[in-house]
């Protein structure tokens, strides 16, 4: 009996850690990506060909596990921000750099398209095609001369004219476009 319902609490519990973990997966794909991790290999060659200085900001659209932002706080001299709208997600991005003792990396629970990146020296996003094209207004308007938007995965339409590099891969090409 106890056999019994122990396996059946096992059960309801499992079931609704996948429930749970279901819906933050999918909560980004409402609100801009689904959660697609940037490939560890390829964030030193992103970063590299930023040319960061001490003190620039550095802003990342859609965060999702933090990856990039802890890469980029870590090796540079840099104030790191990441914008995510999963609460599981930055709670995740918080931890970890806690653990790796990171202090220039923020996190904040946002919302991509409200947020300001006025202050923004790079704006890093990983997000499909449909939402760059939401996205590119906002932020041809905030955003300052010269900042620098990397969009690894997918192009933003109709900015051909502000691409200046792109980092060429069989998938996810990244393209670098200055303002």
């Amino acid at each position: 009996m106890i056999l019994t319902l122990f396996i059946i609490l096992a059960i309801l519990l499992a079931y609704g850690f996948l429930l749970v973990a279901l819906f933050y997966l999918l909560a980004g794909e409402f609100f801009g990506a689904p959660f697609v991790p940037t490939k560890r290999d390829y964030l030193p060659e992103i970063a590299r060909k930023l040319k960061l200085k001490k003190g620039q900001r550095v802003y990342d659209l859609g965060s999702g596990n933090g990856r990039i932002i802890r890469f980029i706080a870590k090796n540079y001299p840099v104030e790191a921000f990441g914008i995510e709208v999963n609460p599981g997600l930055i709670m995740y991005s918080r931890l970890i750099s806690r653990l790796e003792k990171i202090r220039s990396a923020t996190f904040k629970r946002g919302n991509l398209f409200t947020e300001d990146v006025g202050k923004a020296d790079v704006v890093f996003v990983f997000l499909l095609s449909k939402t760059l094209v939401k996205l590119k207004k906002k932020l041809l308007k905030e955003c300052k001369k010269g900042t620098i938007i990397v969009s690894h995965g997918f192009k933003f339409q109709g900015m051909e004219i502000y691409l200046v590099d792109k980092i060429e891969r069989k998938v996810f090409c990244t393209y670098y476009y200055r303002l």
